[in-house]
């Protein structure tokens, strides 16, 4: 990790912050007031992804069976804020386009 961090700084590889993905994910994270404690993640997402982090204990088809699963997106921002009063979550999720956003939109507020 640091010497990717030492690779950016000296200009060999690029910075996050030339990534439309991911200043697009801060940039709506941030516009909740979120200013620290922001996680962004890109991968593992996918059921394969999940149930080998699960470890074999549960297979594709149970996964499947058991819950309404979210249309593909490309990644996901966390952050933690505090509005003066409380503290509260932020979560972004980035889609391919806006009729996959729609879609799971529907289903995370149900």
């Amino acid at each position: 990790m640091i010497d990717e961090h030492i690779d950016v700084i000296q200009g060999t590889s690029p910075s996050l912050a030339e990534v439309e993905e991911y200043v697009s994910a801060v940039q709506w994270i941030a516009s909740m007031g979120i200013v620290n404690e922001i996680t962004l993640r890109n991968k593992g997402f996918s059921l394969d992804e999940v149930v080998q982090v699960r470890r074999g204990q549960v297979t594709t088809a149970e996964i499947v069976q058991e819950t309404s699963l979210l249309m593909p997106f490309t990644m996901v921002a966390t952050g933690i804020g505090y509005d003066g009063e409380r503290s509260f979550s932020g979560l972004v999720i980035a889609h391919e386009d806006a009729a996959i956003a729609e879609s799971n939109l529907k289903l995370l507020i149900t």
